[in-house]
């Protein structure tokens, strides 16, 4: 078996060649996917990637991400494989990703490559939720249960991933953090996502990254309609409220960044083609 290094451009297209079975599957499901992040700000503002981007992400409200999550592999072409703590308690991240099996991929934290990770598309979940409730007490002990979560990455990280993890630790002076460098990041997934099932009768949707790296609350009207934009030729799904959704995270966003800050993050390690 042969394999080849990825170029910029080939991991593109392999990002829309998974949005695309995406977009069937959930055609056969019958459910609602949209452009999040910096995918949808590409979409408003380059009509595509942002040049100096490689990655797809969705948002999946929380009954479509629970119906997709248990059906995709079920119904998918050969190619593809959505990745989950569903069928794996070894899976170390909280958000599933759709891969292509094609290709295969390392991220410079882990310390050996996750079983099947090729090039993915992140699937975000949004979880409706009161802001009474979120500030009531359950924002706190999210923040809290993440930190256990990722400290229970310990095992899979390399050395230098593992000072950081470390540092964090110390900073929290937190022996109950420390214990769960000993345990798998699976159990405190399932606990996460259980708590973060929410009311659909709440106003608010909270993404599930937003527990620790966000500071973000959506309004659940930007998303109770769905509107298309163009996206590297073709017409994807978008939250009717995609204006107010990149103001609330980024601002100006019509503005790019300065020149300087105009770069491709590098986290992964390698991205290949498996033939």
């Amino acid at each position: 078996m042969s394999k080849t290094d990825l170029a910029l451009d080939e991991r593109k297209k392999v990002g829309l060649l998974i949005l695309d079975e995406i977009e069937r599957v959930s055609k056969v499901l019958g459910i609602k996917y949209y452009l999040a992040y910096g995918t949808l700000l590409g979409a408003i503002r380059h009509n595509g990637y942002i040049p100096w981007d490689d990655d797809v992400d969705i948002w999946m409200l929380r009954a479509d991400f629970d119906l997709f999550l248990s059906k995709f592999n079920e119904i998918c072409s050969e190619d593809f494989k959505i990745l989950s703590w569903y069928d794996n308690p070894d899976y170390p991240y909280y958000v599933p990703k759709v891969v292509y099996l094609k290709t295969e991929v390392r991220e410079r934290w882990m310390k050996k490559r996750v079983r099947d990770l090729g090039i993915w598309v992140d699937v975000f979940c949004l979880n409706y939720i009161s802001a009474d409730t979120w500030e009531s007490g359950l924002k706190e002990e999210m923040y809290t249960l993440e930190l256990s979560r990722r400290a229970a990455l310990f095992r899979y990280m390399c050395f230098f991933s593992k000072l950081d993890i470390l540092r964090m630790v110390f900073r929290n002076r937190d022996k109950h953090v420390l214990k769960c460098i000993f345990k798998k990041p699976f159990d405190y997934t399932m606990i996460l996502y259980s708590k973060m099932k929410g009311d659909k009768s709440g106003d608010k949707l909270i993404p599930v990254d937003h527990l620790l790296l966000g500071s973000y609350i959506f309004d659940a009207s930007w998303f109770c309609n769905t509107a298309y934009h163009e996206y590297e030729g073709k017409k994807y799904p978008i939250p009717i409220g995609w204006k107010d959704i990149l103001e609330n995270i980024y601002g100006d966003y019509m503005t790019p960044p300065p020149e300087k800050e105009r770069r491709l993050k590098q986290h992964i390690a390698y991205a290949r083609w498996v033939r």
